[in-house]
């Protein structure tokens, strides 16, 4: 596991391709069927750029999770909100722009 956390948390990009030819080499022996699922969905065409740190870009450094987005919407619903069903759309839009907007500008 830390050898993936590796992999994902280099920032430099040689050493990515590096580091995923040592996993291969260490684990390929030991673990075939797992370093085949690893090639297959997370290496194949180039995936390893999707979350391994060194490709990501800037603005999405933080966000590996929606964590972000989850903790918003639970303080949408519980403090705007406050837990009453919604279902009118003309209400939630006066919330976020009288409320909400206020609050985040």
């Amino acid at each position: 596991m830390s050898e993936l956390q590796s992999i994902m948390y280099e920032t430099v990009r040689e050493n990515v391709i590096e580091k995923i030819c040592q996993f291969r080499e260490k684990w390929t022996s030991v673990q075939p069927n797992f370093v085949e699922y690893l090639e297959n969905r997370w290496l194949a065409l180039e995936g390893y750029k999707k979350w391994s740190a060194a490709y990501v870009i800037e603005e999405h450094r933080n966000m590996r999770t929606n964590n972000y987005i989850e903790s918003w919407h639970n303080q949408l619903k519980s403090v705007y909100l406050k837990r009453i069903k919604n279902r009118r759309l003309d209400r939630l839009v006066f919330i976020l722009t009288n409320d909400v907007e206020r609050i985040l500008l």
